[in-house]
């Protein structure tokens, strides 16, 4: 009996519901009045939280006014939210799909905070997650996209993902409860109702043990994930600091002797170590991780990966990770947290020299100071060297990557000359001399 597999599964996988407020999201739909009308059966302490979309006219009106009377009917509060979702939509460039579930999510999440309640439940089963299955599986995904729909993640959890949905239908048939039909998923207008209300019948046809045989796959998968998340997590350790991957430590921790020109197991662990960046090793050539060209580059959706001689080098493509393009240095006294952690100050002698500081003639500098990176163009004179060098020689000269280029910080004068390249090497021109009057110290903070 369905409730009988509902308050075990209850009590071994959900047992905190049974002690703290929870809120129960509900549609109006069959799933989500099973799992209200289970809940208030098993005496637990819920709220019911609806949202209309106002997709449908009357009839999301006619849903929301149903599940206030559903509330009232099992003794309990109910939270109602009308949205504007078209213009939502168009406001934020998206889907009427994804922005419905940003607004949902959103504002499930608001209100769990304002009330307390411990988590939210959805009324996502098994064949929801087969659903999820079909179509990642469609998509090339790899074991974390064929995990199926979680159980939990953060405040959302969904208690019914063990029982199928031919098993809630006849539960509440049989138990006559009522609950409102949306029309729209009947129709094939989404790639979602696609699978579900054409693909997955044939499926089940074919195979008439798939929902049970695709459970135990995916809960297989799922100890599997556990293993290999593991295996990664020490790979991260002994191969990656920060956004460089050293494929020389790669090779070391999978023993592989580095004269194999193929690195089977080497190339898969670079492979599943650059996936959460984007990655797709399909989209270059097998051997472009141990043996493509220093400098040569591959863009994702979110990062460029760029390849340095022995290491792979991470790039973020996020607009919000990205630093202003200038900073100013005002006057002789000052200090900078951002975009380093940089201060400037004047003093009476030298007292110690290294990459970290260097000292100026204060009367040879006019302020602001600048502090940006690279332009076409920049020219250096090295202290050491004589005569003036192009940055990018220097750079290369230095061996920077194209990654290290990229992010490396220049002090510039006023007229945009450079002064110091920030913890490498200082512009001689700067200097001071045996005829300095006035010192400026500038000095990089770890």
């Amino acid at each position: 009996m369905l409730e009988t597999r509902w308050a075990k599964h209850l009590e071994e996988s959900f047992d905190e519901l049974l002690d703290n407020p929870f809120i129960v999201a509900c549609s109006s739909g069959i799933d989500s009045v099973v799992l209200a009308h289970l809940c208030a059966r098993s005496k637990l302490n819920f709220s019911l939280a609806h949202v209309n979309f106002q997709l449908r006219g009357k009839e999301s009106d006619l849903d929301a006014e149903f599940v206030q009377e559903l509330a009232e009917n099992l003794g309990v509060n109910a939270y109602i939210y009308t949205c504007d979702t078209n213009t939502y939509a168009l406001e934020h460039k998206v889907s009427i799909q994804v922005a419905a579930r940003e607004i949902r999510y959103r504002w499930f999440q608001e209100i769990a905070d304002e009330s307390g309640a411990l988590a939210v439940l959805t009324a996502h089963h098994l064949d929801d997650s087969i659903e999820n299955f079909a179509l990642q599986s469609a998509r090339g995904a790899g074991i974390k996209g064929l995990l199926g729909v979680p159980p939990k993640r953060g405040i959302f959890w969904r208690p019914l993902l063990p029982f199928e949905k031919s098993e809630l239908q006849l539960w509440a048939e049989s138990n006559q409860l009522k609950w409102r039909e949306d029309q729209s998923n009947a129709k094939s207008d989404y790639t979602r109702n696609k699978v579900r209300n054409e693909l997955l019948p044939i499926w089940y046809t074919l195979f008439p043990q798939t929902k049970s045989n695709l459970s135990k796959t995916q809960h297989n998968l799922r100890e599997d994930s556990v293993l290999l998340n593991a295996y990664l997590t020490l790979a991260k350790t002994h191969c990656m600091e920060e956004n460089k991957l050293d494929l020389a430590a790669v090779n070391r921790f999978v023993s592989i002797d580095s004269s194999d020109t193929e690195y089977p197991l080497a190339k898969t662990l670079v492979h599943a170590l650059l996936r959460p960046y984007g990655y797709d090793p399909s989209a270059v050539s097998k051997d472009w991780i141990f043996n493509g060209k220093s400098g040569s580059r591959v863009y994702t959706n979110s990062h460029i990966i760029h390849k340095n001689r022995n290491s792979i080098l991470i790039q973020s493509l996020d607009p919000s990770t990205e630093e202003s393009e200038f900073y100013y240095l005002a006057d002789p006294h000052g200090s900078l947290s951002k975009p380093i952690s940089l201060e400037w100050f004047t003093v009476e002698a030298v007292s110690s020299e290294g990459s970290h500081r260097i000292y100026i003639d204060l009367d040879l500098v006019e302020f602001p100071l600048i502090l940006r990176k690279r332009i076409t163009g920049d020219t250096l004179y090295p202290t050491g060297m004589k005569g003036s060098k192009k940055l990018h020689k220097f750079y290369k000269d230095q061996k920077f990557s194209t990654l290290m280029k990229n992010e490396q910080w220049l002090l510039c004068h006023a007229d945009g000359s450079i002064i110091w390249v920030v913890g490498v090497r200082q512009d001689r021109r700067w200097m001071i001399q045996q005829t300095t009057k006035q010192i400026l110290c500038v000095q990089l903070n770890s």
